[in-house]
């Protein structure tokens, strides 16, 4: 009885000098420490630190964390530092480019409204208002320019 309970003891001991849970270090401004699954150490809040799948990470100043494939943990809105597992969303927290690694062959990742979030759409021509220009691909002999404010069209070149 009493070597079970030794061994029970010395087991969470073990735990507690082993594992190290995930905290903020004031002396380095960072999280460290040990996380279950694929959940990362990190900053969700100044000074503040948890394990997490994808969150942004203030220490950083980025979207941190894994993800499962053809999704990328980035930001989605409506603030810069909300972020997500998504196939389509912004590069970083600037806001001003849009990443789409899970969208389809044919499709591009883009912000097709002012203020609106990125979005997997039809490679064609489009205003993008992450980039603030015209982009896609038209037929040969055709170039996607701007023919009024944030309408694109396909002109002959």
């Amino acid at each position: 009885m009493h070597t079970s309970k030794l061994i029970v003891a010395l087991s969470l001991l073990c735990l507690c000098l082993c594992y190290k849970a995930c905290q903020y270090d004031t002396r380095s401004g960072n999280c460290s420490g040990d996380c279950s699954g694929t959940a990362s150490c990190i900053q969700v809040k100044p000074g503040v630190c948890q394990c997490s799948g994808c969150a942004f990470d203030y220490s950083d100043n980025r979207c941190y964390g894994q993800c499962g494939s053809k999704t990328g943990c980035m930001v989605v809105g409506p603030t810069n530092t909300t972020c997500a597992c998504t196939g389509c969303g912004w590069r970083d927290s600037k806001m001003d480019e849009c990443y789409g690694p899970g969208c389809a062959g044919n499709q591009v990742c883009f912000q097709p409204t002012e203020n609106g979030g990125c979005k997997c759409g039809t490679n064609r021509c489009w205003y993008d208002f992450a980039k603030q220009r015209c982009d896609g691909i038209c037929n040969p002999g055709y170039m996607c320019r701007e023919t009024s404010t944030a309408v694109c069209s396909c002109l002959r070149m």
